[in-house]
């Protein structure tokens, strides 16, 4: 009796230990909850934060007209930017090399020392020219002289043309471009309201996989990467060489 009694005493330890535990576990992810709801409080003005890098989406209070792009004009380089690390002023250069897998030759990314390094790098980005006029006419809030903190901006194309697509610029070919959304890292290095002014609007982010120059007013081109094309780009190549 004894023994059934004192097993039954253990039982009842170990099952108060376990709700205990349990109780704990409720309350801290309930606190947890509660400071992210707080942190997203205090980031209303810049848009909805996505836990980690903070990216700023569009979202069913965002309501953007669509971008209109100039008609009839060649799709370009309207104006290349680089910084040497996170957080420097952007500077913005008439003609960069771009290094195939590394991106432009000088650029805080290129060199390992951008504030996204080693988490969710772009080597290359580009913007909109449209985009970022629509932005300022929209906010009042001023986007040049690179505070977008984007490499390429561009004129003459919708840069959604590009994702999942291969492209030249210059003399470098690019490709796997992806959405590039603002962050509210960004906003830190500029002013309230900036980074929401390109939720929707923030531009693409490309790596290279041909090295070469690219310059302000370079051509931006699709690529047909078919065998056939190729063949006929390297008779060619050499027929001019």
């Amino acid at each position: 009796m004894w023994d059934e009694l004192k097993e039954l005493l253990l039982g009842l330890v170990g099952a108060g230990i376990a709700l205990g535990a349990l109780y704990l576990f409720v309350a801290r992810v309930q606190q947890d909850q509660k400071v992210g709801d707080d942190d997203n409080d205090d980031n209303q003005a810049a848009g909805p934060a996505v836990a980690g890098h903070q990216v700023l989406r569009a979202d069913k209070e965002v309501k953007r007209a669509p971008t209109r792009f100039t008609p009839g004009g060649a799709p370009s380089v309207a104006a290349l930017y680089i910084c040497p690390e996170a957080g420097a002023q952007m500077v913005r250069v008439p003609q960069i090399e771009a290094v195939a897998g590394r991106g432009l030759e000088g650029d805080r990314y290129f060199l390992n020392r951008g504030h996204w390094s080693e988490s969710d790098e772009c080597e290359v980005t580009l913007i909109a020219q449209e985009d970022l006029a629509q932005a300022t006419a929209e906010t009042g809030i001023s986007l040049e002289a690179g505070r977008h903190r984007r490499n390429v901006v561009t004129r003459h194309i919708d840069l959604n043309e590009l994702l999942g697509k291969r492209f030249r610029i210059g003399d470098a070919f690019f490709g796997a471009a992806r959405p590039r959304p603002p962050c509210l890292y960004l906003q830190k290095l500029t002013e309230p309201g900036l980074a929401r002014a390109l939720v929707g609007r923030g531009g693409v982010g490309v790596h290279c996989f041909r090295s070469g120059p690219i310059r302000e007013g370079d051509s931006i081109e699709l690529l047909n990467l078919s065998v056939g094309a190729l063949l006929r780009r390297a008779w060619q190549s050499r027929r001019s060489g």
